[in-house]
């Protein structure tokens, strides 16, 4: 079974996905990160084959959490999708230089299409 981490600091959104991957995606065990803080202890806890990372959150935001991600010889092949709300036409190079798997925007596309699109990244 491969391991999602979803990092939001946005309860309905964690709690809206989390439903649609058990219905949509029941091969991936899915964990949530509430406090993007945590993000970096909890990333080397569960070990995810992919982790969907919201770049605007309120203290630190998504791309802090990349950095370190990058910074930390451990994690380097975890894939990453940056998924986010904000326009994201100021960024996309920054994201791509981090080595993110894919870039989602939140308002392109439903809970059940991006389970179908994490299935297709993890080769499920």
């Amino acid at each position: 079974m491969k391991k999602l981490l979803y990092i939001d600091d946005d309860q309905e959104q964690l709690d809206l996905y989390k439903m649609s991957y058990a219905i949509n995606s029941p091969q991936i065990e899915f964990f949530i990160e509430r406090d993007p803080a945590q993000a970096i202890a909890r990333i080397k806890e569960i070990k995810p084959d992919i982790i969907l990372l919201d770049l605007v959150m309120t203290e630190i935001s998504g791309f802090d959490v990349l950095f370190a991600m990058r910074k930390d010889g451990n994690m380097g092949n975890i894939k990453v999708v940056a998924f986010t709300n904000s326009a994201l036409t100021n960024v996309t190079g920054e994201l791509n230089k981090l080595g993110v798997t894919e870039i989602w925007e939140k308002i392109k596309g439903t809970p059940k299409e991006f389970a179908i699109r994490t299935n297709k990244i993890l080769g499920l």
